[in-house]
């Protein structure tokens, strides 16, 4: 994903204000290759995002079919969402509307409905890159994860562009 200019205004204060001691030993060697590493690099402590996209095997692997609230056990209505859903290949669990529909169709408390719920639940978040959550909005926690906004990699042009901005 291409940085927009505002982004790349963005950036640059990020990394002109970053106290990281491996960010500010960069910068100071003009070394914008260990920069795009480090904006690369996963968030340690870990800063919780939901992913923009799940591929419908993960999801189907992830699916408790047999025993009370299992796929099974759902209406065929739920059936039908559900066969609706995985059909298209991807889904964005960023979006609330596709966790709450995961959600109704294994509502209830039969063994495989929450089992499936958590799995799912789980499946859609993922940690951050640094850059990520430069530009993701919220609080990025396991319990509420952000919205990435960027998401992807920076590379070395995207640096020394950031950089350059006025």
């Amino acid at each position: 994903m291409a940085l927009t200019d505002a982004q790349k205004v963005t950036l640059k204060a990020h990394i002109l204000a970053n106290t990281d001691a491996i960010v500010i030993a960069a910068l100071t060697d003009g070394s914008h290759a260990v920069l795009a590493e480090w904006y690369s690099a996963v968030t340690s402590p870990a800063f919780i995002v939901w992913k923009s996209q799940l591929d419908t095997n993960s999801i189907v692997d992830s699916t408790a079919f047999s025993g009370a609230g299992g796929f099974i056990s759902r209406t065929a209505g739920e059936r039908e969402a559900y066969a609706l859903l995985v059909s298209r290949g991807s889904i964005n669990p960023s979006l609330a509307t596709i966790r709450q529909k995961f959600s109704d169709i294994f509502s209830g408390s039969g063994v495989g409905a929450p089992e499936t719920r958590t799995a799912l639940l789980a499946l859609s978040k993922r940690s951050a890159l640094n850059v990520e959550k430069v530009f993701a909005t919220g609080t990025g926690t396991d319990a509420s994860p952000a919205t990435l906004v960027y998401e992807g990699p920076v590379y070395v042009s995207d640096i020394g562009d950031a950089l350059a901005t006025v």
